[in-house]
């Protein structure tokens, strides 16, 4: 069977732009190259893009760099963006369901239900999964993508995309740059909890307790942890994620795996504290894929905490075609 190309998977993040160009033949998904540009602060966010004219240039760049022919991709959104829910609907009729869903939709969002885009999709019986995005969220991210030359296929949730990469953890602890999602799996839709703070409040609590610039405080808080500067920040960053953990455990099926992931992850001791307030074994999970020999590297897998989400989005036509 011969390697069939597949949508580049592109993760637009607060602070890095990561693209992953993969194929899938016979041995399954084969990553081909991953590449990286640093976004400067405030260009983009969770929610809109900002500046959508010079991340379409970073994005053009990082294609040329990539080597490749394809130009459609799979993009993402998550929350507080956008919603993903497994909810019940009524099944008298679709006007009903569109109904209940718009009133679900306006208690759970922090935006007005017209800047909202809704769509529903049933599951079993009167359950549905419903998905619901921010429109100016979407729009910055399509705009972007336009210019950079790029045909978007399709826009994925966080949540599913991160599933699609580590298919045999129960909890994926996404640490991010300001956010941290706790992502729960083994039911139709995953549940997802959300809260502020991330990787980068423990860096600046480091910086300014020790007085030093913010690349130093990055090293040391990847290689020695806090260890008595950033203690308190450290402190509140694990006890957001245990009760995001123990409010998810209950659902359904018990856990045997909790994978750490996304750029905050990287700070020394965490995955180490969590499972021993646990009593489940925390890791960084392997990827889901076939690494090429270029990068079947160090390098490569432990930077693979941040670029996984691009990993996941990449294998968006596998799953959607199986």
């Amino acid at each position: 069977m011969r390697h069939r190309s597949l949508p580049l998977g592109i993760d637009i993040g607060t602070t890095g732009l990561r693209i992953v160009a993969a194929t899938t033949g016979a041995r399954g998904p084969l990553i081909g190259r991953v590449v990286s540009r640093q976004i400067p602060p405030g260009y983009a966010t969770s929610g809109e893009i900002a500046e959508p004219e010079f991340v379409a240039a970073l994005l053009d760049q990082a294609i040329e760099d990539l080597d490749t022919p394809e130009r459609r991709c799979v993009c993402s959104v998550g929350a507080p963006e956008a919603l993903l829910r497994a909810v019940q609907l009524p099944q008298r009729s679709a006007k009903q369901r569109t109904r209940a869903a718009l009133r679900y939709a306006a208690s759970h969002i922090d935006y007005a239900p017209n800047d909202a885009l809704i769509r529903i999709h049933p599951l079993q019986g009167s359950l549905h999964a419903l998905g619901v995005v921010r429109k100016a969220a979407l729009q910055s991210r399509v705009l972007t993508l336009r210019r950079a030359g790029m045909k978007v296929i399709a826009f994925d949730h966080e949540a599913l995309a991160l599933g699609r990469a580590f298919p045999d953890c129960g909890i994926l602890v996404d640490v991010g740059y300001e956010r941290t999602s706790v992502h729960r799996y083994g039911a139709t839709i995953p549940a997802t909890i959300q809260t502020p703070g991330g990787g980068a409040q423990v860096t600046r609590a480091i910086q300014t307790e020790l007085a030093i610039d913010a690349i130093s405080a990055e090293k040391r808080k990847c290689e020695l942890g806090t260890l008595g500067a950033g203690d308190s920040t450290r402190g509140s960053l694990v006890l957001d994620l245990m009760r995001s953990i123990d409010s998810l455990r209950g659902l359904e099926h018990e856990v045997r795996a909790i994978g750490l992931v996304g750029s905050g992850s990287r700070l020394s001791g965490l995955a180490a504290e969590l499972q021993a307030k646990t009593g489940v074994p925390v890791n960084t999970p392997a990827l889901r894929f076939i690494t090429s020999a270029a990068h079947a590297t160090g390098t490569a897998k432990a930077n693979a905490v941040g670029w996984a989400l691009a990993a996941g989005l990449s294998l968006w036509e596998v799953d959607s075609s199986s």
